[in-house]
């Protein structure tokens, strides 16, 4: 067997493994995992609508700083009517960074502080986020992206949310 024939079988056997992973990195292209947020309160979301209603929320972060933990409230201010996730007390999301956005100019632009509103159809394709997505922040490029989509977590529910100090 020639080298070339041998070169080529171990791609072909390759092929298959080496292409998995890829998937994985195509489903987050232009996103960078900034951490999880979790938001907890006393009784479900369904009766913590507004600002007045603030729940606790841990931001654990990822990436340069893993394990940092920043404290702080939120606000959930719509819920999507009828899902069964908004009878939870508890919301968990992976925190996203859109560094392909246009708004982006620097990882300090990733702010994850502000409003958030259920991402467009156009936006959630282009990221391929999960449904469920919330886009705001204070720059407009953070995701709050539902970890799960089951009845235990909230953030399946949740349609627009503020995150603040």
């Amino acid at each position: 067997m020639t080298s070339k024939a041998f070169l080529a079988l171990v791609a072909a056997a390759t092929l298959p493994f080496a292409a998995a992973p890829r998937a994985t990195a195509q489903l987050y292209e232009g996103v960078e995992v900034l951490g999880q947020l979790r938001c907890e309160s006393n009784a479900d979301f369904r009766t913590q609508l507004g600002t007045d209603h603030r729940l606790r929320c841990a931001f654990t972060a990822s990436g340069d700083k893993p394990g940092l933990i920043r404290r702080y409230f939120g606000a959930v201010i719509a819920m999507e009517p009828g899902n069964a996730a908004a009878g939870g007390n508890v919301a968990t999301w992976t925190v996203l960074h859109l560094k392909n956005s246009h708004q982006y100019r620097s990882p300090s632009d990733a702010k994850i502080l502000g409003g958030y509103s259920r991402a467009s159809s156009d936006i959630a394709e282009q990221f391929s986020l999960r449904e469920g997505s919330l886009i705001g922040g204070g720059a407009k490029n953070i995701v709050l992206e539902p970890r799960s989509t089951d009845e235990r977590n909230a953030a399946a529910a949740v349609r627009q949310f503020t995150l603040f100090n």
